[in-house]
């Protein structure tokens, strides 16, 4: 953050500059929301699992109301590991107390794919909102 602030010539607080970061990176998906709201509906437990540091997590999670929409958020800055690290997933899989063929993950990077795959789980390349709705309605009705 500090060589984006020295080439933006920042002259504003950090507070400021963490406020306009959050707030132009923070555009929700309503036809997302409405996935996600559909599988909670049915029984389907959805979580967010992310590399970010902890205000930006809390922004996540206060502003943008992700601790409503989601049932948890996994964060790096408080798991101590970061995707696509075997320890992050590890993790996450110890704390839902599930075996990894039972996730259905999700993510952009074909890295942390690889990494959730390589501990069993199911894990797809997102590529646009279509793809992805199409395969969680499919899975979602096979994992019922």
């Amino acid at each position: 953050l500090k060589n984006k602030v020295n080439e933006w010539k920042w002259h504003g607080t950090v507070e400021d500059i963490l406020d306009y970061w959050f707030q132009t990176e923070s555009r929700i998906d309503e036809r997302m929301l409405k996935v996600i709201d559909d599988l909670r509906q049915k029984g389907i437990k959805c979580y967010v699992v992310t590399n970010q540091e902890k205000y930006r997590t809390e922004y996540f999670r206060k502003q943008m109301h992700f601790e409503e929409i989601f049932d948890r958020i996994f964060s790096s800055a408080y798991i101590g590991y970061r995707k696509p690290e075997k320890k992050f997933f590890e993790y996450v899989l110890g704390e839902l107390k599930v075996r990894p063929e039972e996730i259905l993950y999700w993510d952009d990077s074909e890295g942390y794919i690889e990494s959730a795959r390589k501990l069993g789980m199911k894990a797809y390349l997102y590529t646009n909102f279509e793809n992805f709705q199409a395969q969680t309605v499919t899975l979602a009705e096979v994992s019922l």
